[in-house]
């Protein structure tokens, strides 16, 4: 748009852009959609708010709590197929 108006008002020196560099606004969309996709839950916490009464219920927000922490803390929970394993 800046450039449009220069051409038609015939001056000799180019208007100053913003920015040397051009975003193109499907970039910038790309970008911002990938943000949102990148954050996963873990399945613990998934497990523990099934449903949208779950939010209401004060032992789920408990257990809820009790996993943000223990992820928080880098803990991880690793099921053993046999005891000879543990």
């Amino acid at each position: 748009m800046i450039l449009e108006s220069w051409k038609q008002s015939g001056a000799k020196t180019k208007p100053k852009l913003k920015s040397d560099h051009r975003v193109f606004q499907s970039v910038v969309a790309g970008f911002r959609k990938k943000l949102c996709q990148r954050m996963e839950l873990p399945a613990d916490v998934k497990n523990i708010m099934r449903k949208p009464v779950d939010e209401s219920n004060w032992t789920k927000i408990e257990a809820l709590r009790n996993a943000v922490i223990d992820n928080l803390q880098g803990l991880t929970h690793v099921e053993l197929e046999t005891a000879t394993l543990a």
